[in-house]
Parts: C-alpha cells; sequence; structure tokens
C-alpha cells in the first residue's frame, strides 16, 4: 500500500489522502491518473490494485506489484517504469535513513 501511495504521489504531485473521499483510493486513482495520458491502462490498473482498502485485495508481495506495474505496453513512447520504480524505493530508503538517524526530540 504504501508503495502505491508514494508511486501515486510520485506521478500526480499530491498526496493520496488529500484525495482520497468516500468513494476510495481507486476513485482518487482513476481521477488523478486519468488525466495523465502518458500512465498507460496496465500500470494504472496495479496502482488501483495496491491501494486497494482490503488487504487482501492488494498484491501479495513487491515483486508481484513491480512485475504488474512494470508490465505495460507504452505505445506513443518509451517509459522506463522500471527506473521509476527504482527511484521512487531509493527515495523511502533515504527518507527512512533520515528518519533513523534524526535526534530524539
Amino acid at each position: 500500500y504504501a508503495l502505491g501511495a508514494v508511486i501515486f504521489e510520485a506521478l500526480t504531485g499530491d498526496l493520496l489522502h488529500e484525495r482520497i473521499t468516500g468513494e476510495g483510493p481507486a476513485a482518487a486513482v482513476s481521477a488523478a491518473i486519468g488525466r495523465r495520458a502518458d500512465v498507460p491502462p496496465a500500470a494504472r490498473a496495479a496502482l488501483v490494485r495496491a491501494l486497494a482498502f482490503s488487504p487482501e485485495s492488494r498484491f501479495k508481495s513487491v515483486r508481484e506489484f513491480a512485475a504488474a506495474f512494470c508490465d505495460v505496453d507504452a505505445p506513443t513512447k518509451k517509459i522506463r517504469w522500471g527506473l521509476i520504480l527504482s527511484v521512487v524505493l531509493l527515495l523511502i530508503c533515504g527518507v527512512g535513513l533520515i528518519l533513523w538517524f534524526a535526534p530524539a526530540e
């Protein structure tokens, strides 16, 4: 779920929790990502599944999510989804390190 939220925020520039309505994350993803023509339908579907309310509906592993997210055909231009996913994971690790070494209050 967390990785899906970070990817959502990277693609839209919006915070996911600010976009979720009573309809749930799927509606927020569809509305926000739907404006982006460069996000293939398979990547959009993978993101919707990763952000499902029910944990049972989400991917069982990051590997499964990455496979679904990166298994896309971009007909107009080549998008390096693997690179995007790698950068997002590095950002998450960086933030984790910053929080780990931050002085306690």
